[in-house]
């Protein structure tokens, strides 16, 4: 299976991509309701959880499909009017409003997984635009294997340099930069 394979398989469910694009960012409004009025109540434990891996649910996704736009742009010039809303422009707007919705309601520094919210979206878009570079060139993936074996080395490269930046920073030692 193919990117643009996949792409094609995604586009052939519409109410269920659309569905989790939208429960995603309803989340954060329905768990407000349920917590006591306060400011950055979000904080407590279990709801920055919560929210945390919302960030990460809305944020691969929604990476994803801003590296496939601006390739999409900028290298094979494909009318932005002719493609699938729900691939290549729902999961970024999910991904604002998302992070609209938790930063009204928690401060990103305070959430489990990432200090700040610019360099989880920039080790994610170094992730896609690497495994972008693998795919075209069509080492690995190309000859060997499918797309589920690109999601396994996107998840793969992530980890690496998500520790390599935590060994930079001394994050993993308990050392505050």
């Amino acid at each position: 299976m193919s990117v643009q394979d996949f792409i094609e398989w995604i586009s052939k469910y519409p109410f269920w991509v659309s569905t989790y694009f939208v429960l995603i960012p309803g989340i954060p409004v329905f768990i407000g309701m349920l917590q006591e009025k306060g400011e950055y109540r979000g904080e407590k434990p279990p709801w920055r959880h919560v929210y945390a891996a919302l960030i990460y649910l809305t944020t691969f996704p929604g990476v994803c499909a801003a590296v496939l736009t601006a390739y999409s742009i900028f290298f094979t010039r494909k009318n932005l009017l002719e493609v699938n809303a729900l691939v290549y422009l729902l999961p970024i707007a999910s991904m604002i409003l998302t992070y609209h919705l938790i930063g009204q309601r928690a401060r990103f520094s305070r959430l489990p997984g990432f200090d700040r919210l610019s360099g989880l979206l920039t080790l994610t878009a170094l992730t896609f635009l690497i495994l972008l570079v693998l795919y075209k060139l069509r080492i690995i993936v190309g000859f060997f294997a499918n797309i589920f074996v690109l999601v396994f080395l996107a998840a793969l490269i992530f980890m690496a340099m998500k520790w390599a930046v935590d060994q930079a920073t001394g994050k993993s030692k308990g050392i505050e930069p």
